[in-house]
């Protein structure tokens, strides 16, 4: 660490660029992107930003290195624990000491922590918003000095600022309680919807720089699967995709139910779940695990979307529509930090069309319906479509379905499906159906001619509880249906949505 100091000290008596010399020495990197060192020499200039940079573009050290040139503590305030603890462990690989303010302290600790900060053994403070709250806290960190107020996944001042998490949106009246000389708001998403939230309750009435790049990750190959049965797709999708491998999910219980599924299916014991409701140290055990993989597989809800920084990640798969463009774009941007070809896969089935009822606020409700409007539909080049929303433009497409010509219209098993009902309407129950597409050979099956018809075993290869899944969706939203009483009782035929398809 003294090799660490006497880097910094150097450049005060040297005439070199004391942001190189820190680059190079301390951080370990050759030099900065040009919108890096824009960043940085605003926060020197003790400007107000708010910065937008793709998912992996390195957003990090815009804030951790002029904090070691700062004369005060620049304060981090972060979303997740997680998040944090990543942050330091690179921070602490370099050599570069870092603090943490969260709950659960004991005050010996945090009498600890101040001591650092006011001593400027620790230059950088982590805290989470809700601990910001904290009068005694904040006059703790007045009497430090605060020279910079970061705050990181800004977006999430709009998507968690709430009911959720209403800490996130005093930020900038904390912010303004502290003293700090200067603001910055980073994140990877933000369409212009998102950035006047953050205006409003972050930066308030003062004024900002807005440092924007494209958000588009050149790497990533974006593609979108349309769904009847997700449990079939998602076991064939993973089984043939790029590892390490991360699946998102809405709800926690859709996270522990794709592991599980997955587990059985694939006979991998290896294929864990991670969200918000583990306990701290099996969330860790997780998160080293999936860190340190080559060929891991990982389900979580968004919680591993502003987690652990892992670079190698080949394949994101999200198993239903997230909730906004931001979230999608913030999650897919996981794949591919290491600037290497990834993919991101997004799953879209009936259920996502009619979510929209099940959101209690109209700023969601809106936020979603933009995202599903983008991705069901008329297809149009996905990163195009993406960069729109944002607010933003892509010159070119390096890569999606649509521009490849390779965007799938029809759901694995409807065409099959369609076509036997379709042929043979008010004659086979839901079992009856299974066993047929299934190929299973029965008396019954070959009595009836059944085993000689191009669609008997037209889905061999599916389980058999795949294919009931996917006749219940289609009933579910009436492209089937089964009367429950009467001489065609649970017998199926086409229904009022797709009764055009009955001569297919």
């Amino acid at each position: 660490m003294n090799s660490k100091k006497q880097a910094i000290e150097k450049q005060k008596t040297h005439f070199i660029d004391p942001v190189d010399e820190i680059t190079n020495s301390i951080f370990g990197i050759q030099a900065l992107f040009p919108f890096q060192r824009h960043v940085i020499s605003n926060t020197l200039e003790q400007q107000n930003q708010l910065v937008l940079f793709p998912t992996g573009a390195g957003k990090s050290i815009c804030f951790q290195l002029p904090a070691l040139l700062l004369p005060g503590l620049t304060v981090v305030a972060s979303p997740l624990l997680a998040l944090m603890a990543d942050q330091i462990r690179s921070l602490e690989e370099t050599g570069v000491p870092a603090l943490v303010l969260k709950g659960g302290q004991t005050d010996s600790l945090r009498d600890e922590i101040f001591a650092s900060a006011a001593e400027k053994k620790a230059k950088i403070l982590y805290a989470t918003p809700e601990i910001l709250e904290n009068e005694k806290l904040r006059e703790c960190l007045k009497e430090i000095g605060i020279s910079h107020f970061v705050l990181d996944e800004a977006h999430l001042v709009s998507e968690w600022g709430g009911d959720f998490r209403p800490a996130f949106r005093r930020l900038g009246e904390i912010a303004q309680d502290l003293g700090a000389a200067s603001l910055s708001a980073f994140t990877a998403t933000a369409s212009e919807e998102i950035t006047a939230v953050i205006s409003e309750y972050f930066f308030r009435d003062n004024l900002f720089l807005t440092v924007r790049d494209i958000p588009d990750r050149p790497n990533i190959f974006y593609s979108v699967i349309p769904v009847l049965s997700r449990k079939h797709n998602l076991v064939e999708t993973v089984k043939n995709a790029e590892k390490p491998l991360v699946v998102f999910t809405r709800s926690r219980k859709s996270a522990e139910h794709a592991a599980r599924l997955l587990r059985t299916r694939l006979a991998d014991d290896r294929i864990f779940f991670y969200h918000a409701g583990l306990d701290k140290q099996e969330r860790k055990k997780i998160e080293n695990w999936f860190f340190n993989s080559n060929d891991g597989i990982l389900t979580s809800t968004c919680a591993y979307g502003m987690g652990v920084d892992k670079k190698d990640i080949r394949t994101i798969i999200h198993y239903d529509v997230p909730l906004s463009v931001e979230a999608y774009l913030q999650e897919s941007g996981r794949a591919g930090r290491d600037g290497k070809e990834a993919r991101a896969i997004l799953f879209i089935g009936h259920e996502d069309l009619h979510f929209t009822k099940k959101l209690a606020d109209d700023t969601g409700k809106r936020r979603f319906q933009k995202l599903m409007d983008a991705v069901h539909g008329t297809p149009a080049c996905r990163r195009k479509t993406f960069a729109s929303l944002m607010g933003q433009q892509v010159p070119f497409c390096s890569g999606c379905d649509v521009c490849m010509g390779a965007n799938i219209l029809l759901r694995a098993g409807e065409k099959e499906i369609m076509h036997l009902i379709g042929r043979n309407p008010r004659r086979f129950t839901n079992n009856e159906i299974v066993d047929i597409m299934a190929g299973k050979k029965s008396y019954k099956n070959r009595d009836s001619n059944l085993e000689s018809r191009p669609f008997f075993g037209s889905l061999a290869g599916w389980e058999k509880d795949d294919i009931r899944e996917a006749i219940e969706i289609l009933e579910t939203y009436s492209f089937l249906e089964a009367p429950s009483k009467g001489l065609f009782k649970y017998r199926y035929r086409m229904g009022n949505a797709d009764a055009e398809n009955a001569s297919r």
